[in-house]
């Protein structure tokens, strides 16, 4: 009788999802299952065959993780796939961090059903955040119902396995909130078995991503105003062959990029004591626009080695996972501060930047709407629209901002009524109050506000919406770029396409480079912290969720994946 393979290790380029025994997205706890058709899950069939060799309650082991962005090395000690503790570095650009937190994955079969659930809580050290460090935190709950349908009374290896899944979860981050997102999995596999002998199983298998997004940047303030937005799709086909070998094609469609590919893995049995696992995947990964519509090659490879020790398993894994080029070219930074008419009022003496202060005043008070203000540059040229978007921004920086709303997201008032109140403003409610301000100005000068100026009406996000609308308005080419990290907190910013280059507007600043990505990885070097989750706003609302190669290498090496969650619970390596 042919040897069982022991090692169920996702083959593909999430495979990293679940450090705790650096090969499993979803723990198991002990089962004295022995192969019944109508097992809970088609997990088990596949984990029971790596215990049958790899049986002991604690596991302790390494791994080396990397991607275009850079390098984990991760360290773990387990207990029973239900705790661990994790610690190690990861070395991102040049940035180096130093790591270490505590993974639970408990979970409940019952009948056919199973309930799980993955949390982790990680320190994070060198981020150039409040204090000395930061918490990072992911949370998962996955729920999947399995039916296996025999198709032959003969033979009860041949079995048609029904599984449906769903999965939902997300990441948060403290005191600055680097890494939030929440998304939610809804999936399906069918799984037909034992032919033309036990050795042999064929699936496919497809899922949908939503992630929780609002319409318009503004409205991210505020926790009501997310709903679940469908981002992509994953369908693909997987065989196992002579219980050795796995073969399987994929395509993930929608969002920010497509991506086309095939895997394979070959599993042995090295000795009584000792198992392997090697895997590759290849394929393309083609980006739409606003990322210029670029094709790339992507690639994951890696190899695991478990060995079985008389009182503690070693599981050690090493792997590389390459989506696109994370090179970074220093781009053009034009600083506000170098320019004091931005800032000011059409009085600062630099001519160039008064002609364009002034003319922008006198619209916006002569204009009904902020349509109205925005179509009065109609033929205006591209630099004059530039330099008036970078008043604007300054402007609305320095008066417009609400800065009870930033108070009350730093301090996790999450449904405070300022933050409601902001969160309500369209584009003519921040155009009327700087109409409203400008007028102000214009007869009291340097007064007290009145209270309906006084709190402002708008943060990075409407600021950055208001920027971009102005672009579009007149023909433009511009996006608004949430997720953004910064020292003091999350940020949002307005990206141009301008001819061959992209433009990021902080406010009144400027950073020009080739594109998209580039700019914004050049942005957080800038800033002194990398980003990990874009959110990427167009003129129909949400366009796209983007995870940066920095993002992937940190759930490589301390968080969770909730596709690879989604994928082992339909079955899928």
């Amino acid at each position: 009788m042919r040897e069982p393979s022991p090692l169920i290790l996702p083959g593909d380029r999430l495979f990293y999802a679940n450090f705790l025994d650096l090969q499993r997205a979803v723990g198991q706890p002990r089962s004295t299952y022995d192969g019944d058709p109508a097992s809970p899950s088609p997990l088990l069939d596949l984990a029971m065959l790596r215990r049958q060799m790899h049986a002991n309650d604690w596991n302790m082991g390494g791994g080396i993780v990397g991607n275009e962005a850079g390098t984990g090395l991760v360290a773990h000690v387990s207990w029973r796939d239900i705790l661990a503790l994790r610690g190690g570095n990861i070395w991102m650009h040049e940035q180096a961090l130093p790591f270490g937190g505590l993974l639970v994955s408990p979970e409940l079969n019952l009948w056919r059903f199973k309930l799980a659930y993955l949390g982790t809580l990680t320190g994070v050290g060198n981020l150039p955040t409040e204090g000395t460090g930061s918490l990072f935190s992911a949370h998962t709950g996955a729920l999947s119902f399995s039916y296996p349908i025999p198709l032959n009374s003969l033979d009860p290896a041949k079995i048609l396995d029904v599984t449906a899944a769903a999965v939902g979860g997300g990441n948060f981050s403290w005191p600055t909130f680097m890494d939030i997102y929440f998304n939610f999995l809804a999936g399906v596999s069918m799984r037909l078995r034992g032919y033309p002998d036990s050795g042999f199983s064929y699936s496919i298998y497809a899922f949908p991503v939503f992630y929780a997004g609002t319409d318009n940047p503004q409205e991210t303030a505020y926790i009501g105003r997310y709903t679940l937005k469908f981002q992509r799709a994953e369908v693909g086909f997987q065989a196992r062959i002579f219980q050795d070998y796995l073969i399987g094609a994929f395509a993930d469609i929608g969002g920010l990029n497509n991506q086309y590919g095939l895997r394979g893995i070959w599993e042995w049995v090295i000795s009584d004591q000792v198992s392997g696992r090697l895997w590759i995947a290849g394929g393309i990964t083609q980006w739409i626009e606003p990322f210029a519509g670029r094709i790339g090659p992507y690639i994951t490879l890696g190899a695991s080695v478990t060995y079985g020790g008389e009182h503690m398993d070693s599981t050690n894994t090493s792997s590389y996972d390459h989506q696109q080029d994370a090179s970074r070219r220093p781009s053009a930074l034009d600083s506000a501060y170098g320019h004091a008419g931005i800032h000011g009022f059409g009085s600062s003496g630099d001519a160039t930047w008064d002609v364009i202060v002034n003319r922008a005043k006198s619209r916006i008070s002569n204009s009904s709407s902020f349509r109205d203000f925005a179509d009065s540059y109609s033929g205006t040229s591209p630099q004059e629209l530039i330099n008036t978007a970078r008043f604007l921004g300054a402007f609305l920086g320095d008066e417009a901002y609400a800065n009870g709303v930033q108070d009350a997201l730093m301090n996790s008032r999450i449904f405070d009524s300022e933050l409601q109140r902001v969160a309500g403003a369209g584009l003519d409610d921040i155009f009327l109050w700087m109409q409203q301000f400008i007028d102000w100005r214009s007869t009291h000068g340097d007064e007290p506000l009145p209270d309906d100026l006084r709190g402002g009406i708008a943060v990075c996000a409407g600021i950055h919406w208001f920027i971009a609308e102005f672009f579009r308005s007149n023909g433009m080419d511009a996006l608004v770029a949430g997720g953004i990290n910064t020292p003091n907190g999350p940020h949002v910013v307005t990206l141009l396409r301008y001819g061959s280059e992209v433009m990021l507007f902080d406010y009144g600043d400027t950073y020009t480079g080739r594109d998209i990505d580039e700019v914004i990885r050049d942005y957080g070097e800038h800033k002194g912290v990398p980003n990990f989750v874009i959110y990427l706003f167009g003129p129909n609302g949400l366009e796209g969720i983007y995870i940066t190669s920095e993002g992937r290498l940190i759930n490589m090496t301390m968080g969770l994946d909730n596709e690879a969650i989604m994928r082992r619970l339909l079955g899928i390596e």
